[in-house]
């Protein structure tokens, strides 16, 4: 999962993810597939939408204009970075094990015989107040996501724009 570290460049290049000597972040992100779960829902998000523009809008000639895409593409932008947000940070006492919260954790119940167990709460306590304030990788990773779900938006429309009655020239 390495790959996805490369892709999700901005996470991983903040001061929280780099300076995470306890290893949280990359237990997440990297381990259990965090930076992945962000890519695939950018990823079903921006081809759901452009394919509801062009075979649902596209199929109808008044709905068929440019101006409707680009609404369209900002609600996939906002859509993933809401999306993501939820479904792979999560919030305070997440119990859905795809989220960021619940991987913390763990992290620190598969640590509660080390030595320094008291570390690993101070620092699970510490990324938790941090992201409540949408600081530490949350703010980073949802708009990564959400760029990530405009790129595959535009990639659909490459696409399927070629399959629709009205939506051969849009956006260009």
């Amino acid at each position: 999962m390495e790959f996805f570290k490369f892709l999700f460049f901005w996470v991983a290049g903040t001061d929280a993810y780099a300076k995470d000597g306890l290893g949280f972040h990359k237990e997440f992100f990297v381990n259990n597939g965090g930076f992945l779960y962000g890519f695939l829902i950018a990823l079903l998000i921006g081809l759901v939408i452009c394919t509801i523009f062009y075979f649902g809008m596209c199929n109808n000639f008044s709905l068929a204009k440019v101006r409707n895409w680009w609404i369209c593409l900002i609600v996939t932008a906002i859509a993933t970075f809401f999306v993501s947000d939820l479904v792979v940070i999560g919030g305070n006492g997440s119990k859905a094990a795809t989220t960021f919260y619940h991987s913390n954790t763990e992290w620190v119940k598969e640590h509660r015989k080390s030595p320094n167990v008291k570390d690993y709460t101070a620092k699970k306590v510490k990324i938790e107040q941090k992201l409540k304030k949408w600081s530490d990788v949350r703010f980073p990773f949802d708009t990564t996501c959400a760029i990530y779900g405009i790129v595959f938006y535009v990639v659909g429309t490459c696409v399927f724009k070629g399959f629709s009655k009205y939506g051969v020239k849009i956006p260009w």
